[in-house]
């Protein structure tokens, strides 16, 4: 006889918040409700389908990323990044665990006059801000990074930017999450929020009703199926491809060139290799 899932012992249930997504975003979330002492419950498939970004993610903390944000987006983000080293120290705390952060800082190197001329005019739009932000040029980088090719010309670098493992983070805060009282329900029928007179009300699944005063969804690229998402905000997903590598570099801070390469420095002499970004949608 087949065990029933909890969804299915229990055919309606109430919570404060339900949350959509077991990813960072939804657990970040979580966390933050269930400390202000709301009841939360997040929702995902019973079988997670292929692609989840939180665990194939390069983990850097860059709040540069994206070119596109209002000042007030750009502030928040440089102030998460600066408060980060701080949850990660109540997280390891809690859960006794290593969340698989480091400060390694980050930098981009030109190779040809026209990059060169490129990147300096990043740095003077990055240091108007106030992040950390230093020029190295000459035989200075080669006597900071001598593992670079003699075809560098410049190094824009940023001393205070970290990473984190994503797997090993999204293991810690899951166990926070839990820790604070956080129900996790996974379902075997497809997931729809519930809408009553213009407004969410819970979330069902099948035959089983969640009743919810606030709905949250982080469900990621599919955060905008229609079953999820009745507003119908459309959303695509970008593709990229990595590669986790082995070697014997001493490099220890996460490289970029002026496109979209990327090096990131994990651990035990592993390197992730990113490059590509495709709008290639739910394809393998």
């Amino acid at each position: 006889m087949r065990r029933k899932s909890s969804d299915e012992s229990k055919p309606r249930q109430k919570t404060d918040v339900a949350i959509l997504g077991t990813g960072m975003a939804a657990l970040g979330a979580a966390r933050a409700l269930a400390r202000r002492g709301q009841r939360v419950i997040l929702c995902a498939p019973l079988r997670p389908p292929q692609g989840n970004a939180t665990g194939t993610s390069a983990g850097i903390l860059d709040p540069f990323l994206g070119t596109d944000d209002s000042k007030d987006f750009f502030s928040l983000k440089q102030k998460s990044v600066r408060q980060f080293p701080a949850l990660v120290k109540s997280l390891e705390r809690a859960t006794r665990k290593n969340a698989g952060y480091r400060r390694t800082g980050m930098l981009f190197a030109a190779l040809t006059p026209q990059e060169t001329l490129r990147l300096k005019r990043r740095y003077r739009r990055h240091h108007k801000t106030g992040f950390p932000a230093e020029w190295v040029e000459g035989a200075q980088i080669f006597k900071r990074w001598p593992e670079f090719s003699r075809k560098v010309r410049a190094v824009l670098f940023y001393p205070s930017i970290a990473r984190v493992l994503p797997r090993r983070f999204q293991e810690v805060l899951s166990a926070d999450v839990r820790r604070l009282g956080v129900k996790i329900l996974r379902f075997q029928q497809p997931i729809r929020v519930r809408v009553e007179t213009g407004r969410t009300v819970g979330i069902r699944s099948g035959k089983f009703f969640l009743d919810a005063d606030h709905v949250i969804n982080a469900a990621g690229s599919w955060a905008g199926d229609k079953g999820l998402c009745p507003a119908g905000y459309r959303l695509e997903p970008i593709r990229g491809q990595v590669l986790i590598v082995r070697g014997r570099l001493k490099l220890q801070e996460v490289v970029h060139d002026l496109g979209s390469t990327y090096l990131v420095p994990w651990e035990s002499g592993t390197f992730l290799l990113g490059s590509t970004v495709e709008r290639a949608g739910f394809k393998a």
